[in-house]
């Protein structure tokens, strides 16, 4: 789509969300607007604020995922507004957590840095349970990532995440995506000794699969 097009759809997403934002299916112009980075300086605020109000309204209904997923990935909400989405994404967390795709509000509420130390604490948790029902799905390696880089996981969560990312390894280790898991895992210096030989042999092995391709 050329760039004035895309201007001109945004536009006009917007004037549409200006009479019928608070519908349920606002979510549908919602989404595919928040995962747009061509949005004009002007038009993000706008974006992020009818977001935010058509989750006051529906933030716990399946499809808010759909909405809580792209905002919670943008790096250009305000802090403010951050806070609130941090906070709908918890709340939908609280009635969705285990459903296959709070993946994706998972991962864009890990890959955060500023949800707050408590905040964290929640989102882990909800990430350790989704893992306990979906931890051997290959998608599972996108919520591992996003546990395993966290530096301020308490450290029976980290522990938690380390055994599921080994098992998840001994499944999908030979994937070209397992690099993904493997290079946060190796990474954090809290590895129990009695893992450290397990993460290496994965690490080792994936090399031998892939390691000549750049």
């Amino acid at each position: 789509v050329a760039a004035n097009e895309a201007d001109t759809a945004i536009r006009r997403g917007l004037a549409w969300l200006t009479e019928h934002g608070t519908i349920t299916d606002a979510g549908y112009v919602l989404a595919p607007l928040l995962k747009r980075t061509d949005v004009a300086s002007d038009d993000v605020a706008p974006v992020i604020h009818h977001a935010l109000g058509w989750l006051n309204e529906h933030g716990t209904i399946t499809d808010a995922g759909f909405v809580l997923a792209p905002l919670l990935k943008r790096t250009d909400v305000p802090p403010d507004d951050a806070r609130a989405a941090v906070r709908h994404a918890l709340d939908w967390l609280n009635e969705h957590a285990t459903a296959t795709d709070a993946q994706y509000v998972l991962r864009g509420l890990l890959e955060r840095p500023d949800v707050h130390p408590g905040d964290v604490d929640i989102a882990v948790r909800y990430a350790l349970n989704w893992l306990n029902e979906h931890g051997m799905t290959a998608d599972a390696g996108f919520v591992l990532r996003g546990l395993l880089e966290r530096p301020d996981i308490a450290p029976n969560d980290a522990h938690a995440a380390i055994g599921h990312a080994l098992g998840w390894l001994n499944q999908h280790g030979a994937i070209v995506d397992a690099q993904f898991v493997l290079a946060p895992l190796l990474k954090r210096t809290d590895i129990p000794l009695s893992d450290v030989g397990a993460a290496m042999r994965h690490a080792l092995g994936w090399l031998a699969e892939h390691g000549v391709h750049p």
